[in-house]
């Protein structure tokens, strides 16, 4: 896919909410201006909407040669390093992108509206052996408007999977819709916070799989298996798009230990990391005396 300058032109206008005022009317040198900034916008989404585009074709590469190698395979099932190797360098590429996407779904995304649209995920059911723990929230005891009682109009229950160590139970978040029985107004309670908004996942599951993942070195497509092996299907992609999604929460914590770290008179670390970082920012593996 080529973007002209056109195309460029409307990712600009898409992120825009108020037009632009008639330029015929301001001095030259404002045009001119003016001018010079657009066309440096234009050139910054077009390059930022290009290097979202090849993350894309890589990860979908990725994928396929994935395919190749377990289609391929025949005997012990026993991983190759090739096959590791492409499953970790898929997993970074998608987290980083669930990252740039960030939590907020709300948002508008000049690059997710310029993309095809996609159709939504859809979700197995979860297993019916799983333990159901009922959350139920009503938003008052009488009508705020005038006073009245309530009469029951229907119900939504949200189901959240969440994990308490040594097995998983679903967390069955039920909000009646309420209308008053005087003057037929309708209320429902609002939805408790969640780490990442519209999705199935709950706090303690998601801190479970971070864990597991940066501590304890587990990939994330060995958690899609184990998993699996509790009847619940949730793919390495979703995993990673979870992932990439907290990172962005997580970043005030990692910038308070960056700087906590770097406030002190000295950084201690092993002496074969000293000799890795003095190599890739001097070129050698031992800094000169002094």
């Amino acid at each position: 896919m080529v973007l002209d300058s056109q195309d460029g032109v409307h990712l600009v206008d898409n992120g825009m909410s108020n037009a632009l005022p008639n330029l015929a009317d301001l001095p030259p040198d404002v045009r001119a201006y003016i001018a010079a900034q657009t066309a440096e916008l234009v050139a910054e989404r077009i390059a930022h909407f290009l290097v979202v585009q090849n993350r894309d074709t890589i990860i979908a590469d990725l994928r396929l040669q994935l395919d190749g190698h377990k289609k391929h395979r025949f005997g012990s099932r026993s991983e190759s390093l090739d096959q590791l190797a492409l499953e970790l360098m898929l997993e970074e590429h998608e987290i980083a992108q669930a990252a740039e996407t960030g939590c907020d779904d709300d948002a508008p995304d000049v690059e997710q509206e310029a993309r095809l649209p996609r159709a939504p995920r859809e979700r197995k059911p979860f297993p019916k052996d799983l333990k159901r723990v009922e959350t139920r929230i009503t938003p008052s005891d009488v009508c705020t408007d005038c006073g009245g009682s309530f009469k029951k109009l229907g119900t939504d229950v949200m189901e959240e999977l969440e994990y308490v160590p040594g097995h998983y139970i679903v967390n069955q978040i039920i909000r009646p819709r309420l209308a008053c029985t005087c003057c037929e107004a309708v209320t429902q309670a609002e939805m408790p916070s969640r780490p990442i908004p519209k999705s199935f996942v709950g706090p303690a599951l998601m801190a479970h799989i971070l864990a597991s993942k940066y501590g304890y070195h587990l990939p994330l497509y060995r958690q899609s298996q184990m998993f699996g092996n509790e009847g619940i299907e949730l793919s390495g992609s979703l995993l990673a798009s979870w992932v990439g999604k907290c990172t962005k929460l997580l970043e005030r914590v990692s910038n308070a230990l960056r700087d906590h770290v770097l406030a002190g008179p000295a950084i201690f670390m092993p002496s074969r990391q000293i000799a890795s970082c003095c190599k890739q920012a001097f070129g050698v593996t031992q800094l000169p005396a002094g």
